[in-house]
């Protein structure tokens, strides 16, 4: 019966493709009494379901295309801080959060938007939007908080002064100042991310991009705003509230530190004078570093 089942799978094999000869002959001719196993065990078929080069794109491979690159303003979240809640916006660059089950005020580093609820002060060109563009981005979410050793912990009004970043990770100041909603602001020495704003500044720069196109100089008050209907109170900040020819600005910084600056120095406009804590007004360096000030690192 074995051979002349051989015969009749030999004379089928006209009709069969070159590519079936093996398997017929195998699955005919097999040894007597193990047809079963010859027909379902393992064998060339079953090894061919593997094509050449499938291993390459199976489960855990990857089909070999480029991830994509994160932004520039992204990182990694893993490598941040636990997320807390938004309690409100309170400006373009300032914030409130609660952490530990208190709500803290957080004073973002490094950028600084037009000011909108300063007291004294006139609501600024481009400030609405400022604050409109950091609600998009945070208001009513969870953001990530960084400190920097380099600006301390907190500010002399006991803001604590942080890099705020979104959920997955974008640096939320970055994001403000390439879209032309404020400036990269320095307020005395380097920070971590200081030549990434600046870049940042000036691409939003070049492209006239939000404040830069739409305010003549940075600052410059609303139209109909409460400075355009009534005078403001002196302010004892301001360089016409200090004595005669008296204009170099001496702060204290939140570590302490006794630092003058002068007129033409891209920390003046921001430095606020309290003479109530010690902080005053020089008529020259050389009295200010008599009197134990240092010049402002900008």
């Amino acid at each position: 019966m074995a051979t002349g089942g051989c015969s009749r799978g030999r004379r089928v094999v006209a009709l069969m493709g070159a590519g079936a000869l093996l398997v017929a002959l195998l699955g005919a001719c097999g040894p007597a009494g193990n047809e079963k196993t010859a027909a379902t065990g393992p064998g060339p078929a079953s090894a061919s379901s593997t094509t050449p080069g499938s291993r390459a794109t199976g489960a855990g491979r990857g089909s070999g295309a480029t991830p994509t690159s994160p932004s520039s303003a992204a990182t990694s979240p893993s490598s941040l801080g636990a997320l807390v809640p938004v309690l409100s916006v309170i400006d373009g660059d300032t914030i409130a959060v609660r952490e530990g089950g208190v709500r803290r005020k957080i004073r973002l580093i490094g950028v600084d938007t037009p000011e909108t609820r300063k007291p004294n002060t006139p609501v600024q060109c481009f400030g609405k939007e400022a604050s409109s563009k950091m609600q998009s981005l945070v208001q009513s979410r969870s953001v990530r908080l960084q400190t920097d050793p380099s600006q301390g912990d907190t500010d002399k009004y006991g803001r604590w002064l942080r890099y705020v970043f979104t959920a997955d990770g974008r640096n939320v100041a970055q994001l403000l100042i390439a879209g032309g909603f404020g400036r990269e602001y320095t307020y005395d020495t380097a920070y971590r991310f200081q030549s990434r704003f600046r870049a940042a500044e000036s691409a939003a720069r070049g492209a006239r991009a939000g404040l830069w196109g739409a305010c003549p100089s940075f600052g410059s008050p609303v139209a109909g705003s409460q400075s355009s209907t009534a005078p403001a109170p002196a302010d004892p900040s301001d360089p016409a509230a200090a004595p005669a020819g008296c204009r170099i600005k001496g702060n204290i910084n939140s570590r302490g530190e006794r630092i003058y600056h002068l007129p033409d120095s891209a920390t003046y406009d921001k430095t606020v004078i309290t003479p109530s804590t010690g902080e005053r007004y020089f008529c020259s360096e050389a009295a200010a570093v008599a009197a134990g000030w240092r010049a402002a690192r900008d």
